[in-house]
């Protein structure tokens, strides 16, 4: 990627909830190639035994807040991943921000870093 180019934030929503670990995995390594130093990826994971069958819709409104609609079912078993596995799946990158809300979801705001080097064992490593 050129010098100075690349994305400055990504919104995932509540989409890793969906992949398995090496997808999400997959997905992450694509994320870091396209992203500039300094930007930031917004994830949700559900933290609850449930969630929604499917992503929801998120919405940004005029003063900066995340609407999102409530769940109230049917769902799915939800993965309930945790901050280590997603960061192990997200090479570059670390938690500037972590929020527990009143509906089970935890917000992160991860910070990319950079470029990680990535050793011989890099990929069997991400998917422990």
């Amino acid at each position: 990627m050129p010098e100075g180019s690349g994305v400055d934030l990504v919104l995932a929503w509540d989409f890793f909830n969906y992949l398995d670990l090496d997808r999400l995995g997959d997905l992450g390594r694509e994320i870091a190639l396209r992203c500039r130093e300094g930007a930031l990826l917004v994830a949700f994971l559900h933290t609850r035994k449930e969630m929604p069958i499917d992503p929801q819709p998120f919405r940004l409104t005029a003063d900066g807040s995340v609407l999102h609609p409530p769940f109230d079912g049917p769902g799915r078993s939800a993965p309930a991943y945790k901050e280590p596995e997603i960061l192990r799946r997200l090479p570059g990158f670390e938690v500037e921000s972590s929020l527990l809300l009143r509906t089970g979801l935890q917000e992160y705001v991860f910070v990319y870093q950079g470029p990680v080097e990535l050793g011989p064992n890099a990929e069997g490593a991400a998917r422990a």
